[in-house]
């Protein structure tokens, strides 16, 4: 089991991104051959490549020797067939990614991830470049539209939301929520102290008349807020610990419903918090993780769908294997080790 924890890891870093063509060049005459799938190349300086990565990143924080070493050089090798396959097939049915679709798949990754400072930060702890985050994209992506094309279901029917949702229920927990309105009066960190003192003073007065109750807080919200949510009335709606500001959520979570408290100084200014609803730590009810529920059915289909398409593909490829580290056999084997932790790899992904 450490083994393939162990391999799975390297195989998440490194298994689902390859070199492209372009980086090595094959016209020189002493270049060796790893693998040859239908008469295109693979070379071993493609797979030295990644396999010293991988080495590299992981002697440092574990022992290895030469079985773990061919195990993953294996591993990556046959991800690198399996790549070559696809591309090759996508070709074929037409539905090999453009120029333009692959700066739009580039830009929103990095949008999923918060944007290009947040993918830089990706790349530098995990040790990969920009080229490495696209061939893993693309891959996916070929995939996707190969199912698609050659038309795997991969839209899961109501019943089968509902069965996988009974089945897993304690997947789908939902953290302890607080349903809370605020009046907010703006009030930034270059602001005079003289301003400081008058919003205060006028966020203590709305206090006082909120707790009076002679208004309801709505028309309080409306008479007095500057924030955006005054076209909601001032309610922010559910949300769980970690999405406001602490001291806010403090204010949200260590005072029970109905209460009104305040005022709370954040970096926007202060504010005057009516707290509605609470919910507690729970099972999430299908209606609520609906979203969740098809989102990782879908990923499973896809994966034994993306499965399906491959395991045609090997069998109809003309496919030889020069490395040493990976035999036909072995190649074809779906219970080896190998592909085991391939799959794995495969589960966990660099992408969603």
């Amino acid at each position: 089991m450490k083994k393939l924890i162990f391999l799975s890891h390297i195989l998440f870093l490194l298994g689902s991104v390859s070199c492209t063509n372009s980086c090595i060049n094959k016209n020189k005459k002493d270049i060796q051959i790893a693998a040859i799938v239908n008469n295109e190349k693979i070379t071993v300086n493609e797979l030295d490549l990644l396999h010293n990565r991988a080495m590299k990143i992981i002697k440092n924080s574990q022992n290895t020797n030469e079985k773990i070493s061919n195990d993953i050089r294996a591993s990556l090798l046959k991800k690198l067939i399996d790549n070559e396959i696809l591309r090759q097939e996508s070709m074929k049915q037409n539905t090999e990614i453009d120029r333009f679709e692959r700066v739009a798949l580039l830009k929103d990754y990095k949008k999923r991830l918060g944007g290009t400072k947040a993918f830089q930060y990706f790349l530098e702890q995990k040790k990969l470049t920009e080229e490495q985050i696209i061939e893993t994209i693309l891959s996916e992506k070929r995939k996707e539209k190969l199912i698609e094309k050659l038309g795997e279901k991969i839209e899961p029917t109501q019943e089968e939301i509902l069965a996988y949702y009974n089945q897993n229920q304690k997947l789908f927990g939902l953290p302890q929520m607080v349903k809370a309105s605020h009046i907010l009066l703006k009030l930034s960190s270059q602001e005079p102290k003289e301003k400081e003192k008058l919003v205060q003073e006028k966020a203590n007065e709305i206090l006082k008349q909120a707790l009076e109750k002679k208004d309801s807080f709505e028309i309080l919200v409306d008479k007095y807020s500057e924030g955006p949510s005054v076209k909601n009335k001032g309610d922010l709606g559910y949300f769980s610990k970690g999405k406001m500001v602490k001291v806010f959520e403090d204010a949200c979570f260590l005072n029970p419903v109905g209460s009104i408290v305040g005022p709370i100084k954040t970096e926007f200014g202060y504010h005057i918090i009516h707290i509605t609803d609470k919910l507690e730590e729970r099972i999430g009810k299908l209606e609520e993780v609906n979203t969740r529920v098809i989102k990782e059915l879908k990923k499973q289909k896809m994966a034994q769908a993306s499965e399906n398409i491959l395991k045609s593909l090997r069998r109809q490829a003309n496919l030889e294997i020069k490395d040493k580290s990976l035999t036909i056999d072995n190649f074809y084997n779906e219970n080896s080790s190998n592909q085991v932790a391939d799959n794995q790899a495969i589960d966990m992904g660099l992408l969603d």
